[in-house]
């Protein structure tokens, strides 16, 4: 039987922690799954350590590729993925046992949502392991069916990308992630999954997120948010039916003049990256 779920998770020397974050999936209570894990040429013991869990458990299927980053490790594993539904998830995060099954039972439950995310719970150091988080409550939407693209509101927030599952062919259809928005692709490709239908967050904590020096927000905060507030702009353009005019990347902050913005619209995004 085809995997209803497939994850997706680039790994670039993620060796501390990427057996503890594997661990956590093979604990999930829905078992139908496969795991891609995506080694980014990795040069510790990244590799080793996935192909030892591999030899234990066939759903675990891992693909090793020359260094690209995290945005070409996801297109490359989104395209090799079987099921239904699409759990990205990072080599360093942990999710709670019920997570799988809850998400899938939200999308099968409601056709109109493209991706559901719930709530999520930072540590440093050792987590609280799952089995201290109470997943007994059923599942709540929360009040985040609203656009915010017409405000200055940040998303990340009302949609925990981290977090999410999403459908397969959705995500095929979008294009998967895209390299100019580095460093915030998720943004970009949440707003574009806001453009075929509802997002929905799961009012219990079923994720885990791992704060270190290493996190993208703090090895390079500005290109973050410069990715994601360029990404709100073109949003808001596609919304008015304006044209995408995202080129080739280009170096930080210049990309603001060269991507095909109206005077204001480079205003408004200098104000908000300010």
């Amino acid at each position: 039987m085809s995997p209803t779920v497939s994850i997706v998770m680039p790994a670039y020397n993620a060796a501390p922690w990427i057996a503890e974050t594997i661990t956590s999936l093979l604990a999930q209570t829905f078992e139908n799954f496969e795991l891609l894990v995506g080694d980014d040429g990795s040069t510790d013991d990244t590799k080793a350590i996935v192909e030892t869990f591999a030899k234990q458990d066939p759903r675990i299927k891992l693909h090793a590729f020359n260094h690209g980053g995290v945005v070409a490790a996801r297109n490359t594993l989104l395209q090799a993925s079987r099921g239904q539904f699409v759990m990205f998830h990072d080599a360093d995060d942990l999710s709670v046992p019920e997570r799988m099954l809850r998400q899938v039972q939200y999308l099968e439950q409601h056709p109109n949502c493209v991706a559901v995310s719930c709530n999520i719970s930072k540590f440093k150091g050792a987590p609280v392991w799952p089995d201290a988080i109470d997943v007994s409550k059923p599942p709540i939407l929360r009040p985040r069916e609203k656009s915010r693209l017409s405000g200055l509101g940040y998303h990340k927030k009302d949609f925990p990308f981290p977090a999410c599952m999403v459908r397969a062919v959705v995500a095929q259809n979008i294009g998967g992630f895209r390299p100019y928005f580095s460093y915030a692709e998720d943004a970009d490709f949440i707003y574009r999954m806001k453009e075929r239908g509802s997002l929905a967050v799961l009012d219990e904590t079923l994720f885990l997120y791992r704060q270190h020096a290493t996190n993208t927000s703090k090895r390079a905060p500005y290109l973050q948010t410069e990715s994601s507030v360029l990404s709100r702009t073109f949003a808001l353009r596609r919304r008015q039916g304006k044209p995408d005019t995202v080129q080739a990347w280009q170096p930080p902050f210049r990309r603001i003049f060269t991507s095909g913005l109206s005077a204001g619209e480079i205003i408004q995004t200098i104000v908000v990256v300010a």
